[in-house]
C-alpha cells in the first residue's frame, strides 16, 4: 500500500511534501507515513492533538525536528475542536478552499463531533470526505442536511471487514440527494480543482 502511494505521487509530478496530515494515530491513517518520510523530502508533519499512539511516538522520536509547525497556507484551515480520550475524535478536521470552493475533510469522527465542526464552518463545502470511512456512527443527518455538499467521498477497502461504507450511511446520502464516490467501488478518487469548478477523477472507470 505505501509503495501504491509513493508511485501515485510521483506519478502526478510530488517529489516533496511541504506539510504531512496525518489525521490521528491508527494504523489505517498512519502506517505508512515512514515510507512516505524515506521515499521524499517532508517539511512539515503535522499530528492531532491528544495522547498518543505508538506511531505516533515513534514518529516524534525520528523526526523531532518536523512535528506540529505552523501551517502557512491561505488555501488550508484546521478546524480546532476539543480533545478527547478517544484517538478517532482526536483526528484532525481540515477544510482547503481554492477559487471559492471548498472540501472538508473528517478524519474519523463521530456524530457528536460533527455538531462541534458545524459550529466553526464559516463557509459550506462543495466536496466532504466523509468521516470513518463511512460508518454508521459518522454523518450525521444534521451535518448533510445543513452542509448540503454537491459530492460526497468515502474511503473504504473493498469487502473490508468492518462492511464499510454502513447503509444508513449511503442512505442518509441518498435521502440528500448528495453524489457519492467510494474507493470499494472507484478505486483511487481525486478531484482536479479549477476556477468555479471541480472534476472527479477516479482510477476504475
Amino acid at each position: 500500500l505505501a509503495k501504491n502511494i509513493i508511485n501515485f505521487l510521483k506519478s502526478k509530478g510530488i517529489d516533496k511534501i511541504d506539510t504531512l496530515l496525518i489525521t490521528h494515530g491508527d494504523s489505517d491513517h498512519a502506517g505508512n507515513a515512514f515510507a512516505i518520510l524515506k521515499a521524499m523530502p517532508v517539511k512539515t508533519i503535522l499530528l492531532n492533538k491528544g495522547s498518543d499512539t505508538q506511531i505516533e511516538e515513534k514518529i516524534k522520536q525520528k523526526y523531532p525536528d518536523k512535528i506540529n509547525k505552523k501551517i502557512s497556507s491561505s488555501y488550508l484551515q484546521i478546524l480546532e475542536h476539543d480533545t478527547k480520550e478517544n484517538e478517532n475524535e482526536n483526528s484532525i478536521v481540515s477544510e482547503a478552499c481554492f477559487y471559492d470552493l471548498c472540501s472538508l475533510y473528517l478524519g474519523d469522527i463521530s456524530k457528536e463531533e460533527e455538531k462541534e465542526i458545524l459550529k466553526k464552518l464559516e463557509r459550506k463545502p462543495d466536496i466532504i470526505k466523509i468521516a470513518h470511512h463511512g460508518s454508521k456512527t459518522s454523518t450525521s443527518e444534521e451535518l448533510l442536511k445543513q452542509l448540503k455538499p454537491v459530492w460526497a467521498v468515502i474511503s473504504a477497502g473493498k469487502n473490508n471487514r468492518y462492511h464499510h461504507p454502513h447503509q444508513e450511511t449511503i442512505k442518509n446520502l441518498e435521502k440528500y440527494q448528495i453524489e457519492t464516490y467510494t474507493t470499494a467501488e472507484k478505486g483511487t478518487i481525486t478531484w482536479k480543482i479549477k476556477k468555479k469548478r471541480y472534476t472527479i477523477i477516479s482510477s476504475i472507470s
